[in-house]
């Protein structure tokens, strides 16, 4: 039976709960101030669903659910986007003893928001929430590293919670420092493209490049973008990274001794941050103005990520690209859940087929039958695709027998700098 009073509410805030003056007075002469975090990972249905869904219950029935502690304030409190937070009392328990407690509770936590959301237990997809806690005695302090707590859960997945350590403090230190790096970099030309090249094996010829960022540290070397194109993305810094590559690219093209007398096109990945900004259209269209050269040229691709948060816009942002004139590729084609449903939605010209399904074609033949299914939709579909991360011989001589035409890995070339790469324009040799 729902109570009359205390009804929770969703209460805008930006600094919760250090606005909130009963909090602040409720947990002034206590030690064990947990605060939850937590993050409905970008997906604004949910959002929508669970503020209207949470606002029917009351503060004692939440606690009812399996919220240890006291709740003391009626509010959950919505602080941007798709994050929540709420502010627990630890009932005057030893700090070891409420971290088991707010772990069990937590638990019920994720179980329960699933259950409010989701009247069919088959209906909840794999992603819901992520949580971090942190028990502490500072109320600032408890905030700053609840949200580390959250960062550290999501690196780990979806439906998980993190408790904080100090660990955590001295990783995000370690982070700031080499983000630090990273924009001395932008503004001191450590940054170079490599090449990867794509070749049509039905003509023995280079039909076109994929662009890589390279980062030349003056003092650590070269640093893989595995390990700092994830911190640019967490820090807001892959947008400023990705147009840096564009620019260079264009320029490239137009100017280049290189690629004066071919057709070679260039493919451009593009990062999911980009379609949550506004300024993606025009700053392409910009810069397309700026250098005489076909937008056909260039390929932006995209992976299904750029996609989940909010897929009519991305839908919108892709058609409004290619009416400029450059065309979309689909990347990393099959590693995700959703696909062949993409297909028949977006305005793609071509899908680069996931390594993870090259890899299968040899031993698998499952893995064959599903490799030369795809193959097939996409000629009836009449999108282009691309063999990506191919490494061995007998893959390229199964590729070869399919009706795919283009390839691009290790197997014919590694990345190469821009002064390397039309001395691999012959492909004879190089598979055999």
């Amino acid at each position: 039976m729902k109570m009359t009073n205390s009804y929770l509410k969703i209460q805008p805030c930006r600094d919760f709960p250090l606005e909130d003056k009963d909090f602040i007075n409720n947990v002034i002469d206590n030690s064990n101030v947990i605060i939850h975090i937590w993050d409905l990972n970008e997906n604004l249905i949910l959002f929508n669903r669970f503020a209207q869904v949470i606002t029917g219950y009351s503060k004692e029935e939440v606690l009812g659910k399996g919220w240890r502690g006291t709740l003391v304030t009626d509010d959950i409190c919505h602080n941007m986007s798709d994050l929540f937070d709420s502010a627990f009392r630890g009932e005057s328990l030893p700090p070891h003893e409420a971290k088991l407690l707010t772990k069990d509770g937590t638990i019920i936590d994720i179980l329960w928001i699933n259950s409010l959301l989701y009247e069919n237990k088959a209906d909840i997809p794999t992603y819901i929430v992520s949580i971090g806690v942190n028990i502490g005695s500072s109320i600032e302090g408890s905030i700053q590293s609840a949200g580390m707590a959250l960062s550290a859960a999501k690196e780990f997945g979806k439906n998980i919670f993190a408790f904080y350590n100090s660990g955590l403090h001295h990783e995000l230190l370690e982070k700031l420092s080499f983000t630090n790096e990273l924009k001395k970099a932008i503004n001191n030309g450590e940054f170079s493209v490599d090449f990867q090249p794509q070749y049509d094996i039905a003509k023995n010829e280079m039909l076109g490049l994929e662009a890589l960022i390279r980062w030349k540290h003056e003092k650590n070397g070269l640093i893989p973008p595995a390990l700092f194109i994830p911190l640019a993305e967490e820090f807001d810094m892959v947008t400023e990274i990705d147009m840096w590559i564009i620019n260079e690219v264009l320029s490239l093209l137009a100017y280049s001794d290189y690629f004066k007398d071919n057709d070679i096109c260039v493919s451009i990945n593009l990062s999911a941050k980009h379609f949550e900004k506004d300024n993606l259209v025009r700053d392409i269209e910009k810069l397309l103005d700026e250098y005489p050269i076909l937008p056909r040229r260039i390929v932006f691709e995209i992976t299904e990520s750029s996609l989940i948060k909010d897929t009519d816009h991305a839908i919108s942002i892709l058609n409004s690209l290619k009416r400029l004139g450059v065309r979309i590729a689909l990347d990393d084609f099959g590693s995700g859940y959703s696909s062949l449903n993409y297909l028949k939605k977006l305005p793609i010209d071509i899908i680069k087929l996931d390594k993870s399904i090259i890899d299968e074609i040899v031993d698998s033949s499952a893995g064959n039958i599903i490799f030369n299914s795809i193959i097939e939709l996409a000629n009836k579909l009449k999108l282009i695709t691309v063999a990506e991360g191919v490494e061995t011989k007998e893959q390229l001589q199964l590729i070869r027998d399919s009706n795919c035409r283009i390839v691009q890995g290790y197997i014919l070339s590694k990345p190469v700098s821009i002064n390397e790469v039309f001395k691999l324009n012959n492909l004879e040799k190089k598979d055999s």
